[in-house]
């Protein structure tokens, strides 16, 4: 959690790779090195529930910091390069409706400020000195 004057963590999980996905991954990696043809390797194995995605287990901490935190309102939530997928954005706001959700900023996406919309390289521009280069 991120307020104006400290930041706190809320929750933890632990990700275990599955074995089994690792040592195919690892396989499939060497088979593309000597040039072996998608079709002629091994095929992806099935996801193990034994094992969830990083993803998975983020969506589970925003479930559970809602479910013990209703009175702290969540204005955003904003993803790096592993959480920014359309999927995990899209999954968090139906736990967090009326949140905004920030991933990897392009100057071309459209954000609120102050119940204004205006693209990222407006917001920049404008609150903070910034000039996009084209």
């Amino acid at each position: 959690m991120i307020t104006p004057k400290i930041s706190l963590p809320v929750g933890f999980r632990f990700y275990e790779p599955d074995p089994v996905m690792r040592q195919w991954k690892k396989n499939d990696e060497k088979l593309k090195k000597q040039g072996i043809k998608k079709s002629e390797r091994p095929v992806e194995p099935a996801k193990n529930s034994k094992y969830p995605s990083k993803l998975a287990l983020m969506l589970e901490l925003l479930e559970e910091f809602k479910f013990y935190h209703l009175h702290i309102r969540v204005k955003a939530i904003m993803g790096d390069a592993l959480y920014g997928s359309a999927w995990f954005m899209n999954q968090a706001t139906k736990v967090f409706t009326d949140t905004q959700t920030i991933s990897q900023l392009q100057k071309s996406q459209i954000v609120q400020y102050r119940n204004r919309e205006m693209s990222v390289a407006q917001y920049f521009g404008k609150y903070h000195g910034y000039v996009a280069k084209k």
